[in-house]
């Protein structure tokens, strides 16, 4: 029997009582949110093989899978999290999208390489409280314990030379942590165990009768401690020619540098999501929302039609220019954002689904 089955098992048991108790609810909540500004997702998953390409620096994929119970303030979850996120050079991105579509090179361009990359997969449990000062202004406090099971975390550093419109040499310094490794091929006898923790934190306040604001914190303060990762540090380079038998020069990268298992604490980036509200009247809202992720930001603004307990929301991402659309119920929740119709073009995606059963 798995965690989840034994989470069911104890909702089965705990049954009786949430017949009778109008306190207690059973939620389930699944997200995904992901961006790559050089390239549509779709294209990120294929190692780039695309012909849409735009310079950016960044991108990630946050998603999460929550299934709990709530009774009163009180509020019990397991969940299961796979976290990404990479930051690189405009150089880099554009080097790599070249070479894996085949695409010429710029003779004797130097390319400033700069990579740096997170990756965790963990699952773990949730406990929750929420203090309400009145019917509408309430403080969240939540802890997450957590066990990960897969770890990429570390930087790649150097630069490049385009020797000619097809090859280019290279000199790069190279410093990561993992469960496998995915650029030496080092044969991982013993896998990392990581344990560790995340705090959120939330604030729903009304500042006025048509004035409110909602704040929430995830992964306000969050590591986990990993022991017995495998490492790599090393540099290469393609500056060492070799002269073979018959006189001709041979250009092979040489690689030196050490490899080792080191006990790590990798940091958690905290996201940051603001909603603030001005009510027209009781149908009808203006809404501004800021998300900062990753170090990034950001912002949309829209309108939320509100009748007979149902909000609906429909918002544009400025900058990525996506369109929000939401649905708010007692029961459903569910949001999508995206910046293309035709979901294999988008670099912007967002969805959530969530469902509450209250007893």
């Amino acid at each position: 029997m798995n965690v989840l089955q034994r989470f069911y098992f104890i909702i089965l048991l705990c049954y009786p009582t949430i017949v009778y108790s109008n306190d207690l609810q059973i939620f389930t909540d699944i997200s995904s949110l992901t961006y790559s500004g050089s390239v549509p997702i779709k294209a990120y998953t294929d190692d780039w093989k695309t012909e849409d390409f735009q310079q950016s620096d960044f991108a990630f994929s946050f998603n999460q899978a929550t299934v709990g119970v709530k009774y009163k303030n009180w509020s019990l979850a397991w969940l299961s999290r796979y976290d990404y996120w990479l930051e690189f050079s405009e150089d880099t991105a554009e080097l790599y999208y070249k070479t894996q579509n085949d695409q010429d090179l710029d003779a004797n361009r130097q390319y400033q390489l700069s990579l740096e990359i997170g990756h965790q997969i963990s699952q773990g449990w949730r406990a929750s409280y929420e203090w309400f000062f009145n019917k509408n202004n309430s403080l969240t406090m939540a802890i997450s314990w957590l066990k990960a099971n897969w770890l990429i975390d570390g930087k790649i550093n150097g630069q490049a030379v385009a020797t000619n419109i097809n090859d280019y040499g290279f000199d790069l310094a190279v410093d990561y942590l993992y469960s496998e490794d995915r650029l030496f091929d080092r044969v991982n006898y013993t896998e990392p165990e990581g344990h560790g923790f995340a705090v959120d934190i939330g604030l729903n306040y009304a500042v006025t009768n048509r004035w409110s604001i909602n704040l929430f914190i995830k992964d306000a303060f969050a590591e986990i401690q990993w022991k017995n990762a495998p490492q790599t540090i090393a540099d290469a380079t393609t500056n060492v020619s070799i002269r073979n038998l018959d006189g001709s020069l041979n250009v092979r990268p040489i690689i030196q540098g050490v490899e080792q298992h080191n006990n790590f604490k990798q940091k958690l980036s905290s996201k940051i999501h603001f909603l603030n509200v001005f009510s027209f009247n009781k149908n009808y809202h203006i809404l501004y929302v800021a998300d900062r992720i990753a170090d990034h930001l950001f912002q949309q603004v829209g309108i939320r039609y509100q009748k007979y307990g149902i909000k609906l929301d429909s918002l544009l991402l400025i900058r990525q220019k996506a369109v929000t659309l939401a649905l708010q119920h007692d029961v459903v929740d569910f949001s999508l954002t995206a910046d293309s119709v035709d979901l294999n073009k988008a670099r912007f995606l967002f969805i959530n689904f969530g469902i509450k059963l209250s007893f």
